[in-house]
């Protein structure tokens, strides 16, 4: 395919509903086919002029040849006139090469003359092809195998009708080899028909930071792996790991592991080349993350099902070929595993909630990329060093390296010091991409137990700040959002104040002496970039607005002090939340949630109820907004009986 197909972008719910069909089907030339478009007919439209004769063809339009596939595929049920009439449909009604799948269908000719049969049929002339279930679709480096996914692009329902025939139909050879059978650059890369595009154009690399996921691939519901049981290096990122990560919570259907056999790959006589039944259990580990598969076998590979990329061009091939199987006891749990529902862990979503978590307590966009921008080829360096050592970050979006100023800026301060919150969440990164779940929950406790005492500060500045400013969103209070003037609220508003650079500074980063001594070298340039953020200016404004005594002016800033606040705060509790949810159930969790704590912002222009305690009968009244406190003590004074308490 080319890279349209593995740029289509996912629906709305971010799933695909495939039809229950078998992969690979394609429509043949028995009476069924040629009964669903006997009898088209195209109304209101006048097709004399274009058509030349029963048997002259329409030239290839600039739809990407999609009258072209037509042409080849359907004329075998279809008369040389109904041909011409469906090509000419296409060609007419397809406003733009490049359309848009958020484009809702209603107005588009061709749902409204085709029926769904109709449609489908072409849809499986031009989305079906066999050979992606074949070595071919590894071996050959076209850009096209007769496919031509740009019809998705057209709108909404088409899109949603043919991508399940494209990745619901269709059965996908990937092969997963070790590093020593295919070119070093490709390393990253798992070999099938939707990676192709990124080998044909190394420059892709550059452009996504995470290249190793394959887009299209959690849509593909019939799956042929090719596996190598040689002995992989732990120095070499395993590419079977990169393809369950991408297809772990994918609607998979079915799916055939096919083991290489022995007297193939490159050193297949040598006894290193080749471990125990155990190390295959290992190798075939990262399939345990798959679930809820109705078809799950694992056999050896037929010699056509190999890719001419992992045969030796040194050696000869041994003369017989000898299988390599599990352990029948490991394969009968690894299978019964896969085709059950049992809870799984899933080590890369446990990862990513908890960079999200982390982030939150970054405001800085830059170092909040940076904690996410290292990578596995940094895994040798890392190795060599210690990891909680200095470890510099390379093109970091806060690099600058201005002549005499190269030493004091270099880095990011936070990663350059091995901040310990960076320093675990490298580790912790580190850890995922080994598949190791042990090491991973180990750095994981440890970042969130430091984090701990910070949260607790942030949660309990925000419930005074709140409590303060319930007791004044009420008549005649300093955030009465009916009253436009305010005069005597010193006291309040001092209150206010410190209650808000607490709040301010509970958020603020921990800094160790390390990120302190290095954030000194840099500390204009480290200042500025909190200074120019809206919460450092608005609390500029506050500051001023204090110190002059114009309180409206207060009252407005201070909310949007307080909202700037609010937002970062509840990030990072929705993140809190989220911490494991890729944890099993039964999972001991070291943070917990506060009860009774709404995660919503302040509503500032509604006033918070009035409960005041009447002191004989020991209730509690509700006092409407529009009572005041004066309405009160006047009806007090008339009625000696009902004895309200002040407000306190």
């Amino acid at each position: 395919m080319d890279t349209e197909t593995t740029e289509e972008r996912s629906q709305s719910d971010g799933s695909a509903r495939p039809y229950q069909e078998a992969p690979g089907e394609l429509p043949g030339t028995d009476s069924t086919n040629q009964d669903l478009l006997a009898n088209l007919e195209i109304t209101g439209t006048e097709y004399d002029d274009v058509l030349e004769g029963n048997s002259t063809a329409l030239s290839v339009s600039s739809y990407h040849g999609i009258p072209a596939a037509l042409s080849h595929r359907m004329a075998e049920f279809l008369s040389s006139d109904q041909l011409a009439k469906m090509k000419n449909l296409l060609q007419m009604h397809l406003l733009s090469p490049v359309g848009n799948p958020e484009i809702p269908g209603e107005g588009c000719p061709l749902l409204y003359v085709l029926n769904l049969d109709c449609r489908r049929l072409i849809w499986k002339c031009l989305l079906l092809n066999p050979l992606l279930g074949e070595s071919f679709a590894i071996d050959d480096d076209q850009d096209s195998f007769g496919l031509f996914p740009t019809i998705l692009r057209l709108n909404r329902q088409i899109y949603d009708e043919g991508i399940d025939i494209l990745y619901g139909c269709n059965k996908f050879m990937v092969q997963c080899p070790p590093q020593s059978s295919h070119d070093p650059e490709y390393d990253h890369f798992t070999l099938c028909a939707l990676t192709r595009y990124e080998q044909i154009d190394l420059a892709y690399r550059g452009v996504k930071e995470d290249y190793d996921i394959i887009p299209a691939a959690k849509y593909v519901r019939h799956w042929k792996i090719v596996l190598s049981a040689t002995v992989p290096d732990p120095h070499i990122n395993n590419g079977l790991l990169l393809l369950c990560r991408n297809i772990c919570t994918a609607n998979i259907q079915s799916t055939e592991v096919l083991i290489i056999p022995r007297g193939i790959e490159r050193s297949w006589h040598s006894s290193e080349t080749y471990s125990d039944e155990r190390q295959l259990a290992q190798t075939l580990a990262p399939l345990e993350r798959l679930k809820n598969i109705g078809r799950f076998i694992i056999r050896a590979a037929e010699f056509d099902e190999i890719p001419k990329v992992a045969l030796s061009d040194r050696e000869e091939l041994a003369i017989e070929f000898t299988p390599i199987l599990p352990d029948p006891v490991d394969e009968v749990r690894l299978i019964t595993l896969i085709e059950g529902n049992s809870d799984v862990k899933i080590i890369e979503g446990m990862y990513m909630n908890l960079l999200a978590y982390v982030q939150n307590f970054e405001r800085i966009e830059e170092f909040r990329l940076d904690m996410r921008r290292v990578n596995a080829d940094d895994m040798d360096e890392m190795i060599e060093k210690n990891i909680l050592q200095p470890f510099e970050l390379e093109n970091s979006d806060f690099d600058v390296c201005e002549i005499g100023t190269e030493y004091f800026t270099s880095s990011n301060p936070f990663t350059s010091s091995s901040h310990p919150v960076e320093s675990a969440l490298r580790a912790a990164k580190f850890a995922m991409v080994e598949n190791n779940l042990e090491k991973f929950e180990i750095h994981r406790t440890k970042l969130i137990h430091y984090l701990e005492p910070q949260y607790q500060a942030i949660e309990a500045a925000s419930r005074d700040l709140v409590d303060f400013i319930k007791n004044e969103k009420r008549p005649d209070g300093l955030f009465d959002h009916r009253k436009d003037y305010h005069a005597k609220c010193l006291d309040e508003a001092t209150e206010a104040m410190v209650l808000l650079e607490d709040y301010a500074s509970s958020i603020a980063r921990r800094l160790e002496r390390e990120t302190r001594v290095t954030i000194r070298k840099q500390k204009l340039l480290f200042d500025s970039r909190y200074d120019a953020l809206p919460r450092e200016q608005l609390l500029k404004s506050c500051e001023m607005a204090y110190e002059k005594q114009w309180w409206s002016r207060l009252v407005n800033t201070y909310r949007e002090t307080v909202d700037d606040m609010d937002t970062q705060y509840l990030a990072i509790r929705e993140a809190r939340k989220k911490l494991y949810a890729w944890d099993l159930k039964s999972t001991v969790h070291e943070t917990a949630s506060t009860p009774m704590v709404l995660d919503r912002p302040i509503d500032w222009y509604t006033y918070e109820p009035d409960m005041r305690i009447n002191e004989e009968s020991h209730e509690y009244r509700s006092y409407p907004h529009n009572e005041s406190l004066e309405h009160e003590n006047d009806y007090g004074s008339e009625h000696s009986d009902n004895d309200w308490s002040s407000r306190d």
